[in-house]
C-alpha cells in the first residue's frame, strides 16, 4: 500500500498538485487538515481514496475534526492537532493515542516536522508531525517495520522533483 501523507497546504496546491504528476499513483491519499477550501480539488486530484480531516483555518468546512485509518499494520490518528494544544505540548495528544488504542498519531499544525516514537498501551507508537506543505513539503514513509520522515528539501529535491520509487515498499 502506497500513502502520501501531506498538511497545511493553506490552498497553496500548486507544488502539491505537480508532486501527484510526478510520483507513481498512490493507494491513499491523507491530509492533516488546513486545506482551506481546497478538499474538493485535492480529493478529486488525487486518484485514489482521500482521508481529510478539518484544521484550525478550515472554517465553515464539514470535513471530520479525526479519523482513524489502516495503514498496513499499523492503526492511526489523522488530526490536525490544534484540538489537542499541540502548540502547548503534546501530552493531550499522546492521551488520546492512548484512550483510542492507535499505534500512530498523525498530525500538522504546528509546522514543525518530526516523527517521533513513544509507547502507547504497552506498544512502540509513533507520534507524526507534518510541516506546513507549502514552505516543508514534508512527506510521511510508512512501511511494515518504521515511519519515515520525508523532506525533499533536505535530501536536495523541490517537491516537484523527488525521485522514482520513493513510496516503494510500502505495506500493502
Amino acid at each position: 500500500m502506497k500513502v502520501l501523507i501531506v498538511s497545511d497546504t493553506h490552498g497553496r496546491n500548486s507544488s502539491f498538485l505537480d508532486l501527484l504528476e510526478e510520483c507513481e499513483k498512490m493507494d491513499m491519499v491523507i491530509h492533516c487538515g488546513d486545506v482551506e477550501g481546497s478538499e474538493y480539488l485535492i480529493s478529486e486530484s488525487v486518484g485514489c481514496k482521500s482521508v481529510i480531516v478539518q484544521g484550525n483555518n478550515d472554517y465553515f468546512s464539514d470535513l471530520p475534526r479525526e479519523m482513524i485509518v489502516k495503514l498496513g499494520k499499523y492503526k492511526a490518528l489523522v488530526t490536525h492537532g490544534h484540538a489537542y494544544y499541540v502548540n502547548m505540548g503534546y501530552e493531550h495528544l499522546v492521551r488520546e493515542a492512548r484512550k483510542r488504542k492507535v499505534d500512530m498519531v498523525i498530525y500538522g499544525h504546528t509546522h514543525r516536522p518530526a516523527v517521533h516514537e513513544l509507547i502507547a498501551n504497552q506498544q512502540p507508537a509513533f507520534r507524526v508531525v507534518l510541516g506546513a506543505w507549502h514552505t516543508e513539503g514534508s512527506m510521511v514513509k510508512v512501511t511494515a517495520d518504521d515511519v519515515e520522515f520525508l523532506s525533499p528539501k533536505d535530501q536536495g529535491y523541490t517537491r516537484a522533483e523527488l525521485p522514482e520509487g520513493v513510496f516503494d515498499q510500502l505495506p500493502g
